[in-house]
Protein backbone atom coordinates (compact mmCIF):
# COMPACT_ATOMS: atom_id res chain seq x y z
CA UNK A 1 0.00 0.00 0.00
CA UNK A 2 1.39 3.44 -0.87
CA UNK A 3 1.77 5.75 2.11
CA UNK A 4 0.60 8.90 0.32
CA UNK A 5 -1.68 9.90 -2.55
CA UNK A 6 -1.50 13.58 -3.37
CA UNK A 7 -1.78 15.48 -0.11
CA UNK A 8 -3.45 12.56 1.69
CA UNK A 9 -1.57 10.25 4.05
CA UNK A 10 -3.12 6.80 3.73
CA UNK A 11 -3.84 5.30 7.13
CA UNK A 12 -5.59 2.01 6.40
CA UNK A 13 -7.42 0.09 3.70
CA UNK A 14 -11.11 0.02 4.60
CA UNK A 15 -12.62 -1.79 1.62
CA UNK A 16 -12.62 -2.65 -2.05
CA UNK A 17 -15.31 -3.09 -4.66
CA UNK A 18 -16.52 -2.11 -8.09
CA UNK A 19 -15.48 1.52 -7.58
CA UNK A 20 -11.93 0.74 -6.47
CA UNK A 21 -10.03 0.35 -3.22
CA UNK A 22 -10.99 2.65 -0.36
CA UNK A 23 -8.59 4.02 2.24
CA UNK A 24 -9.08 5.99 5.43
CA UNK A 25 -6.64 8.86 5.06
CA UNK A 26 -5.58 12.17 6.57
CA UNK A 27 -5.86 15.24 4.34
CA UNK A 28 -2.73 17.20 5.24
CA UNK A 29 -4.03 20.46 3.72
CA UNK A 30 -7.25 20.79 5.71
CA UNK A 31 -6.32 18.48 8.60
CA UNK A 32 -9.28 16.10 8.49
CA UNK A 33 -9.90 12.41 8.07
CA UNK A 34 -11.18 11.52 4.58
CA UNK A 35 -11.99 8.52 2.42
CA UNK A 36 -9.81 8.07 -0.66
CA UNK A 37 -10.93 5.84 -3.56
CA UNK A 38 -8.11 5.41 -6.04
CA UNK A 39 -9.92 3.94 -9.03
CA UNK A 40 -12.92 6.23 -9.54
CA UNK A 41 -11.73 7.23 -13.02
CA UNK A 42 -12.10 3.65 -14.23
CA UNK A 43 -15.87 3.56 -13.69
CA UNK A 44 -17.65 3.17 -17.00
CA UNK A 45 -21.43 3.02 -17.01
CA UNK A 46 -24.09 4.72 -19.18
CA UNK A 47 -25.67 6.32 -16.08
CA UNK A 48 -22.44 7.60 -14.52
CA UNK A 49 -20.41 10.51 -15.87
CA UNK A 50 -16.73 9.59 -16.02
CA UNK A 51 -14.41 11.58 -13.77
CA UNK A 52 -11.43 12.80 -15.79
CA UNK A 53 -9.52 15.00 -13.39
CA UNK A 54 -9.47 16.54 -9.92
CA UNK A 55 -7.84 19.96 -9.89
CA UNK A 56 -6.69 21.20 -6.50
CA UNK A 57 -5.47 24.79 -6.47
CA UNK A 58 -4.76 26.91 -3.40
CA UNK A 59 -7.92 28.96 -3.96
CA UNK A 60 -10.28 26.28 -5.33
CA UNK A 61 -10.93 22.60 -5.88
CA UNK A 62 -12.89 21.34 -8.87
CA UNK A 63 -13.72 18.13 -10.67
CA UNK A 64 -13.62 17.61 -14.44
CA UNK A 65 -16.28 15.16 -15.65
CA UNK A 66 -17.37 13.78 -18.97
CA UNK A 67 -20.12 15.96 -20.48
CA UNK A 68 -23.28 13.92 -20.97
CA UNK A 69 -26.00 15.73 -22.93
CA UNK A 70 -29.59 15.26 -21.89
CA UNK A 71 -32.18 16.19 -19.36
CA UNK A 72 -31.24 16.81 -15.73
CA UNK A 73 -33.18 15.18 -12.92
CA UNK A 74 -34.40 18.66 -11.92
CA UNK A 75 -35.76 19.27 -15.42
CA UNK A 76 -37.39 15.84 -15.50
CA UNK A 77 -39.06 16.43 -12.12
CA UNK A 78 -41.07 19.35 -13.55
CA UNK A 79 -43.66 16.79 -14.68
CA UNK A 80 -45.06 13.73 -12.87
CA UNK A 81 -43.05 10.54 -13.10
CA UNK A 82 -44.62 7.28 -14.18
CA UNK A 83 -43.76 4.36 -11.91
CA UNK A 84 -41.70 2.66 -14.66
CA UNK A 85 -39.57 5.82 -15.06
CA UNK A 86 -39.01 5.99 -11.30
CA UNK A 87 -37.81 2.37 -11.30
CA UNK A 88 -35.53 2.98 -14.31
CA UNK A 89 -33.93 5.99 -12.61
CA UNK A 90 -33.51 4.10 -9.35
CA UNK A 91 -31.90 1.12 -11.00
Amino acid sequence: MPEQLGHCNLLERVGAGGLGTAFRARDTVVGRTVLVKNAAATVSHPNVAMLFEVVDRPDQLFLVFEFVPGETLHQASARPFEIRRILDLGI
